[in-house]
């Protein structure tokens, strides 16, 4: 389970890290997509800043054992706000850019963008429901020697 679990850390973080740089790689992008939710202009800017470092952090949360669980509550709701976000715009008959990882990815919120979403929401719930003691491997903990082969060991079950 160990390995489940730090498996699912390291693909939330990789996740919201590339959501985050994505996005400040794209301010204007970022902006034009928070406007498109429905973010007033008068600080669709401020919150256009804030989102990709809010994510940024919260991969950084993930990383280490001791915070995972709080970077996990952080990624969970704020996927579910994404989630609510999406599920506003299309029940209003609104597609607008999602802009989900800024200029790397961008896309027209559909049910394709909504249930990747919500598969990350899960994920993170899955984490949050496993309990602050029970995140899996400590990435920084020299004892688990997690050097390449071993990594690829323990994924292939050899």
């Amino acid at each position: 389970m160990d390995i489940l679990l730090v498996t699912i850390r390291l693909f939330l973080v990789g996740i919201f890290s590339l959501a985050g740089i994505g996005k400040l790689l794209d301010l204007k992008g970022s902006k034009k997509a928070v406007e498109g939710f429905g973010v007033h202009e008068s600080i669709s800017k401020p919150f256009a800043v804030l989102l990709p470092v809010l994510e940024i952090a919260i991969a950084i949360l993930l990383l280490p054992v001791q915070a995972s669980w709080y970077g996990a509550v952080g990624g969970g709701v704020l996927m579910l706000i994404f989630v609510g976000g999406m599920l506003w715009q299309m029940w209003q008959g609104n597609a607008p850019d999602c802009h989900c990882f800024g200029q790397i990815h961008s896309e027209p919120v559909s049910k394709k963008s909504l249930l990747r979403n919500a598969a990350f929401v899960l994920l993170a719930f899955f984490l949050v429901f496993q309990g602050r003691e029970n995140q899996g491997y400590d990435l920084f903990d020299p004892a688990n020697n997690f050097s390449e082969t071993n990594v690829m060991q323990i994924i292939i079950g050899i």
